[in-house]
């Protein structure tokens, strides 16, 4: 409808309101007029008009579905969900309605119940709500739920990609990882030229640590062509699995011919690129690297440390001590920081400082291993080069006999500071 149509009908509305009469339209001119004010993004008009309309055509399948999805909108789920009942007839709309509901109220049991009946009765549509139910369960982190859910729906629908696609991150999440290769492979051998499954096959073997095989993946993933956004996830994946794989020249290489446009992410992307000199002992390289990244937000504690540490080894004391200042204020805990911290303080003759440093560290070191946590993972990178320091199972290690002991086995060990 056009725009000059659009205002009588809206000017009809205000003369009736201004009589203090309540103005008619059909149900045809609710609809032009709801339209209208949805695609303006005017709540408020839409809201007015769409409440006559229910009042106008009380049984009017088409307003009462507005009316359940405007009900969502606001999160009122229960309202949405009893006025759902008033659609008559089973439709698409009626059950994703039902669904949304449902997941939004915590009734689980309610969509799966709902699904099985709707399965029962083999409606047409039965394949869409499938899908619509197995996104709801991954938005709602329903991982257990929905590794049953998305496999029993994959059996039903194999050649549905999303249906697959959630299945295989539901395994993805509840760690199911040689099940996802598997899954994975079984989609690629009927679909081998889909990026996104490529991209998943790698995941899957990045998260077991088998690099090389990742590396694999992502190549036939990027040999597809594509030009989504999974392409530039898998080229920063992929490269971070050469840096893990301990092929840094390459890591490198890779690392600098992505440019997402994202400032965050490609600040991120210079840090894994400094990482990756300091493995190859290029430390003016990686200083350089981190000029661009020290001061802004995503500095962490790993962060500082390394940069302390191209400080010192391109002869930088005064601008590492600084660093290293400002790190300990703003991460005081950092284990990496702390040790360098009790190095400066043995140049300095404060033996009885670098002590006290030095035994908490030893602690901490202890206090992890306890805990079980896995030397290898990126969040526990901190750790990692510590590993020298305790001779063995680090549960039996024994107190060292000395600050010196502790603190410069640590620093000595620099390819594992980084």
């Amino acid at each position: 409808m056009r725009n000059d149509e659009i205002s009588l009908l809206w000017q009809r509305y205000v003369d009736a309101k201004r009589r203090g009469v309540e103005p008619y339209f059909d149900a045809d001119e609710i609809e032009d007029l709801l339209e209208h004010f949805e695609s303006l993004k005017e709540k408020k008009d839409f809201g007015y008009i769409l409440n006559l309309g229910l009042r106008l055509h009380p049984g009017n399948q088409e307003l009462i579905r507005r009316a359940c999805n405007a009900l969502m909108d606001e999160k009122r789920y229960e309202e949405a969900l009893r006025l759902s009942n008033e659609l008559t007839t089973e439709s698409e709309d009626k059950e994703m309605i039902r669904m949304e509901c449902y997941c939004s109220l915590h009734q689980y049991d309610c969509a799966e119940k709902r699904l099985a009946q709707l399965e029962k009765q083999q409606v047409s549509f039965l394949e869409n709500v499938c899908e619509y139910l197995c996104a709801l369960f991954s938005d709602a982190s329903q991982w257990k739920r929905n590794l049953v859910l998305a496999a029993h729906c994959a059996r039903l629908f194999p050649d549905n990609l999303d249906i697959r696609d959630e299945y295989c991150y539901a395994l993805e999440k509840t760690g199911n990882y040689q099940e996802g290769i598997l899954q994975c492979n079984e989609v690629l051998e009927r679909f081998p030229y889909d990026t996104g499954f490529w991209y998943s096959l790698g995941r899957f073997h990045f998260l077991m640590g088998a690099f090389e095989e990742a590396i694999d993946a992502f190549d036939y993933g990027l040999a597809c062509g594509s030009s989504d956004t999974t392409t530039e996830d898998i080229r920063i994946l992929r490269a971070y699995c050469l840096f893990m794989n301990k092929n840094y020249e390459k890591a490198i290489e890779a690392y600098q011919e992505i440019q997402t446009g994202d400032d965050a992410v490609d600040l991120h992307i210079k840090m894994l690129v400094a990482d990756s000199y300091c493995r190859l002992s290029r430390f003016e390289e990686a200083y350089q690297c981190l000029l661009e990244v020290i001061n802004t937000p995503i500095s962490d504690g790993d962060t500082y440390m390394t940069f302390v540490n191209c400080c010192m080894e391109t002869g930088r004391e005064s601008e590492a001590s600084a660093a290293l200042k400002k790190g300990l204020r703003l991460f005081p805990d950092n284990m990496g920081l702390l040790t360098y911290q009790a190095l400066f303080y043995l140049d300095e003759g404060k033996e009885e400082e670098a002590v006290k440093i030095g035994i908490e560290l030893f602690k901490k070191v202890k206090r992890l291993a306890g805990a079980g946590q896995d030397e290898e993972s990126p969040a526990q990178m901190p750790r990692r080069f510590f590993r020298d320091i305790v001779e063995g199972d680090a549960q039996t290690a024994r107190e060292p006999s000395s600050v010196e002991e502790l603190i410069y086995q640590c620093i000595n060990n620099k390819s594992n500071m980084n």
